[in-house]
């Protein structure tokens, strides 16, 4: 998917994004539009997604849905690595 897909297909995917303070008129135009106004939209989640979204562009300019749905994936096992260190009161891997 191009570049303005990607944008789209993030934001309309983000929960509450009516609550993001930013036009999707203008910063759905493409991922560097979107990644400029993410930094001041004030939801550092959001901006995490864009950013390592915005990082997942192939050689030719396009994104893949699967390497979003890769990237998400990671996150999530992440914190969850993250949630069960704090229950046990330990670093992750350690």
């Amino acid at each position: 998917m191009n570049s303005h897909e990607m944008a789209k297909l993030l934001y309309e995917s983000y929960p509450h994004n009516d609550l993001l303070d930013l036009d999707p008129a203008t910063s759905l135009k493409d991922m560097d539009t979107l990644l400029e106004d993410a930094k001041l939209s004030g939801d550092t989640l959001f901006l995490f997604l864009v950013r390592e979204t915005h990082d997942l562009k192939e050689e030719d300019g396009s994104y893949t849905e699967a390497s979003f749905e890769h990237l998400i994936y990671k996150a999530i096992d992440e914190l969850h690595e993250v949630l069960d260190a704090m229950r046990c009161g330990r670093k992750p891997n350690a």
